[in-house]
């Protein structure tokens, strides 16, 4: 098990003898998590001196594991070019959460800065309840036309996964208005003949989730189907997102310490 005061006392120890590259390589050989309990057990201008240290990817990694106070805390005392390479390196829903916790005239700076599509999906974010779904879900899914075979699914899979680092465990079929039609699983694609069009393997029955729904409510239908993710849905059935069995984990973490507290 690491012991993480004598992981910061060596880091302070590096700190004074001034061998930056030695730091940044260190730092940067962590798991985040790890990363996450030794950030939290150092003063803030030693976390400040390590953060800028860190490749962007690790650093963006990282502040998923912060609390958010600290988030917003790194992100304010470094460069903003920095600090919005590393929201843009965020899932959507964790961009949302970081720049909502921001005071608005500085999440409006970083909103600016932002690339235009990754900005405008999380402005929408920004627009629903934080406890709801909406506010949750991550408006980045896989969607195909119901016309499209499966060869043309697993093509498609391949491009899109590798532009936007997607998270993969369903693909969503939608018509030409986003409207949610179907579901098919990686498994079914993977085992069914590759001329076949995805309308005849997919689910038409879905479980789905209300972009208003609450937590709770989410909660208790992830414990009930058991699935890996569900897609979120407006009041007209169009797609907006979906929410992952490790979104309600943080969710279910989060009330848990809640009730703690209350209690």
């Amino acid at each position: 098990m690491m012991n993480v005061q004598n992981i910061v006392d060596r880091i302070r120890e590096i700190i004074d003898d001034e061998t930056l590259d030695q730091l940044k390589e260190e730092l940067n050989s962590y798991h985040v998590a790890d990363l996450a309990d030794i950030f939290q057990a150092l003063k803030p201008e030693e976390r400040l001196q390590c953060f800028k240290l860190l490749e962007i990817d690790k650093a963006a990694d990282l502040m998923e594991y912060l609390p958010p106070q600290m988030q917003v805390e790194l992100l304010g005392d470094v460069d903003q070019n920095f600090a919005s390479q590393i929201i843009t390196q965020l899932p959507h829903d964790a961009a949302a959460d970081v720049l909502g916790d921001m005071e608005e005239d500085e999440s409006e700076t970083y909103l600016d800065k932002l690339p235009h599509k990754f900005s405008e999906e999380v402005r929408e974010l920004l627009t629903y309840n934080e406890d709801t779904a909406g506010g949750i879900m991550n408006p980045v899914v896989l969607t195909v036309n119901c016309d499209m075979s499966v060869q043309d699914v697993l093509n498609h899979i391949r491009i899109k996964a590798e532009e936007d680092n997607m998270e993969l465990y369903y693909v969503y079929v939608v018509d030409k208005q986003n409207h949610l039609l179907g579901v098919v699983s990686l498994r079914k694609l993977l085992t069914s003949p590759i001329n076949q069009k995805v309308e005849d393997i997919m689910i038409s029955d879905i479980v789905k989730l209300h972009v208003d729904d609450y937590s709770d409510y989410i909660i208790d239908e992830f414990m009930k189907y058991q699935y890996n993710a569900l897609p979120v849905v407006d009041l007209y059935n169009r797609l907006k997102g979906m929410i992952t069995w490790d979104d309600v984990h943080d969710l279910f973490e989060e009330e848990t310490t809640e009730e703690i507290y209350q209690s």
